[in-house]
């Protein structure tokens, strides 16, 4: 062993003094160290003969690589053992929810409240429902047939909105009620039962299904109004009228006198006194070519000398177009005070042109109930008729050439005359149609 130790020593300085003279400056291709790596021949295994790696690798016949000096790193050592088992992962994430399931069979039909009996101020059912116990005053309290487990609902605890019941304004009839929120009267609900209301016109209730068959009498007017639930009738006395609507909706022309305007639902013309003609018209545009035109009114001339006041038809709005009417005229009051059925054209508002073109019989003032007139216009001819039973019937009195082609028709008071014996022409207009 020594023998061999003493051989390899010698063999290694001798490498190292080869290996020197390599390294001799003049000489040296490379130095020692280096981060290649050295490869020594297998055959030999002397240092003297070197080589270095190629990629990291000794060629074949060499083996290494080995590092003289601070080289690289050898290679890998060999896998160790298996370690031991890791502690277990924490819990994943939630999966998504499955899907729905199919619903369910109906239940069956329940027992129903029977054979409920009063016990102890307590509703009891067999199938378990108990009303007004376990609960606070006006509570419902549902429990299970042996009495074993309860659902209570507890009253109110608060009232929002309370309601007073309170008397009709007037004398009521069978089915009304006033319903008040608030103490502010919101609802008035009336019976269908039907009857007669008596009632200020201001105080009228509209018509509607809570009013079906009533009749509203109006205790400050002239005509009463009935409701079948939907619409709204107007009567004077018993014959049907159509008021003319608001004094607003028709066209004034000649200033109709002070006074004049809408009155319980219907309209007062006036015209004062007057020594010379003036005439105070109301109108509205005529519908159709061939028309008719029908008014009634409350007659209230108090002039004696050919007053006159009644249906206006003209041929524009101005006090300049020309103007016929056809209503009552007065006769001279000195004479007999008696009205006429009459005619009476006018070029003008102030100019009287021709009058009593119809010939019409006198009739005592006052003495008949509401007359009807109407002027129906077929092609050029107008035809003048009047009805006294509410219009069922009408009577013609003449059939004559159309005067001129009216535009608009309307209402209209003349109290011109001896201005000694003058008073005013003055009309209640209660009942207009236009075909």
């Amino acid at each position: 062993m020594t023998k061999k130790l003493s051989l390899f020593l010698a063999a290694l300085v001798a490498a190292i003094v080869g290996i020197g003279a390599l390294l001799v400056p003049a000489q040296a291709a490379e130095k020692l160290g280096t981060t290649r790596g050295w490869c020594v021949k297998s055959s030999t295994g002397e240092l003297r003969t070197l080589r270095l790696t190629t990629a990291g690798k000794c060629q074949g016949g060499y083996w290494g690589p080995i590092a003289l000096s601070s080289g690289v790193k050898g290679p890998a050592g060999p896998a160790g053992p298996k370690g031991d088992k890791g502690d277990t992962g924490a819990t994943g994430s939630a999966g998504s929810a499955g899907a729905t399931g199919a619903t369910g069979a109906t239940g069956a039909t329940g027992a129903g409240l029977t054979n409920c009996s009063e016990v102890s101020s307590a509703l009891n059912c067999p199938n378990g429902f108990v009303a007004g116990t376990g609960a606070t005053a006006g509570g419902i309290q549902l429990k299970d047939a042996d009495g074993s487990h309860s659902v209570t609902e507890q009253a109110q605890d608060t009232v929002t909105e309370s309601y007073t019941l309170k008397p009709p304004a007037v004398a009521p009839i069978a089915g009304q009620i006033r319903i008040s929120g608030g103490g502010t009267t919101s609802v008035d609900t009336w019976g269908s039962a039907g009857g007669v209301i008596p009632v200020l016109y201001a105080s009228k209730p509209a018509c509607g299904s809570g009013y079906t068959n009533t009749m509203f009498k109006i205790r400050d007017g002239f005509a009463n109004a009935a409701c079948d639930g939907a619409t709204e009738y107007w009567f004077h006395g018993d014959f049907p009228i159509t008021p003319p609507g608001a004094y607003s909706g028709w066209t004034t022309i000649g200033s109709p006198s002070s006074g004049s305007g809408d009155s319980k639902g219907f309209i007062f013309l006036r015209a004062v006194a007057a020594s010379g003609h003036q005439l105070r018209s109301i109108v509205k545009a005529i519908s159709g070519s061939d028309w008719t035109i029908t008014g009634s009114w409350i007659n209230q001339m108090s002039g004696q000398f050919n007053a006159i006041c009644g249906l206006v038809f003209t041929v524009g709005t101005a006090t300049s177009d020309r103007k016929l009417i056809y209503g009552e005229n007065t006769s001279d009051g000195a004479t007999n005070g008696n009205t006429y059925i009459n005619t009476w054209d006018f070029s003008n508002d102030t100019t009287s042109t021709a009058n009593n073109m119809l010939s019409g019989t006198a009739y005592p003032t006052q003495t008949h109930g509401l007359t009807y007139f109407r002027v129906v216009k077929v092609s050029t001819n107008w035809t003048y008729q009047i009805s006294r039973d509410g219009g069922a019937n009408y009577v013609s009195l003449r059939t004559l050439a159309q005067p001129f082609t009216a535009t608009h028709a309307g209402f209209s008071c003349n109290s011109a005359g001896d201005a000694s014996n003058d008073g005013d022409a003055a009309i209640t207009v209660l009942h207009y149609t236009n075909n």
